[in-house]
């Protein structure tokens, strides 16, 4: 979202994420569905961060340096094997459904 957001943000935003995901779960009761918690702290955390580099943003804007180390070509059997991957997630589908083994 921005390039300007500092290092220091996202080590902020996880530890006032996981603190605050363990006081709601063990110390304060919210009376929420853990997977709504983890919505609303997400958004919280995402917000306390962008607010960190609006007030302390970095001198330079993050720029991705591409030194060469590694080629970045698309790999040639990528197709196929996304394939084989899709079918294997339909077949577990299939497996555990109604059809399968939950009958």
């Amino acid at each position: 979202m921005t390039k300007k957001t500092p290092a220091i943000a996202a080590k902020v935003g996880l530890v006032f994420f996981v603190v605050s995901y363990m006081l709601t779960q063990f110390v304060f009761h919210t009376g929420l569905h853990y997977l709504h918690v983890l919505a609303i702290l997400f958004v919280v955390t995402v917000a306390g961060m962008l607010l960190i580099g609006r007030f302390y943003p970095m001198k330079e804007p993050f720029r991705v340096v591409n030194e060469g180390v590694a080629t970045l070509s698309p790999w040639k059997q990528r197709y196929w094997y996304f394939g084989l991957l899709i079918l294997a997630m339909i077949a577990m589908f299939v497996v555990f459904s109604p059809l399968g083994l939950a009958h």
